[in-house]
């Protein structure tokens, strides 16, 4: 018997892959930086952690915003992670969304 899996069920799984990717990253700077990163952006967007899917552009501004220069160390390093958690082609991405508008291309043609 052939199991249904619904297009819900297939979005709520993207969002906690693209967030266990994000938290492993931001665990290595420690609790303090993720903390921080995620209490900007829903202060300046309104948007929850788990709506980074919608909105990656505002988040990796957010990062930006507080770390200017060293952004580019934490920004590498979730893009590492979510590379290593879609099992994404190595190559270079160019931002956050980037890379997740290439994990929505590789699903939809996995349908």
């Amino acid at each position: 018997m052939k199991r249904c899996v619904s297009q819900e069920s297939k979005i709520v799984d993207f969002s906690f892959q693209v967030l266990s990717g994000i938290d492993r990253a931001l665990s290595r700077f420690g609790q303090s930086v993720s903390s921080v990163i995620y209490w900007k952006f829903h202060y300046d967007t309104k948007l929850t952690k788990e709506q980074i899917v919608l909105r990656p552009d505002l988040f990796s501004s957010t990062i930006k915003q507080i770390f200017r220069d060293g952004s580019c160390v934490i920004e590498e390093s979730i893009l590492y992670e979510l590379k290593v958690e879609f099992n994404l082609p190595d190559r270079r991405y160019k931002d956050l969304e980037d890379l997740m508008n290439s994990v929505r291309l590789m699903s939809s043609l996995e349908r």
